[in-house]
């Protein structure tokens, strides 16, 4: 289950990058990237390689911020049926 997606800026090699981090309900860390670009590109992208792993559930929860790149993501997300593992 992913209960929140946690997002911060760090600098990596010299450069800022957002990183995405899901975190399950006991707070461990199911998946985490960094991107230079904090889009709907880009959170789809995270969403995909953190839902698309064998040893994750399927979630209950998706608990994210205000950005604006989310709402369109997990709605395109919903709509190929991602989230479902068959």
């Amino acid at each position: 289950m992913i209960r929140g997606e946690l997002m911060k800026y760090i600098k990596v090699k010299g450069k800022w990058k957002y990183f995405y981090r899901a975190v399950d309900s006991n707070g461990n860390t199911i998946d985490f990237m960094s991107s230079s670009k904090r889009n709907r590109k880009a959170a789809n992208r995270f969403f995909k390689k953190a839902l698309s792993s064998n040893h994750n559930q399927i979630p209950r929860v998706i608990t994210v911020d205000k950005n604006s790149a989310y709402p369109p993501a997990i709605d395109e997300l919903k709509m190929i049926k991602y989230y479902l593992k068959t």
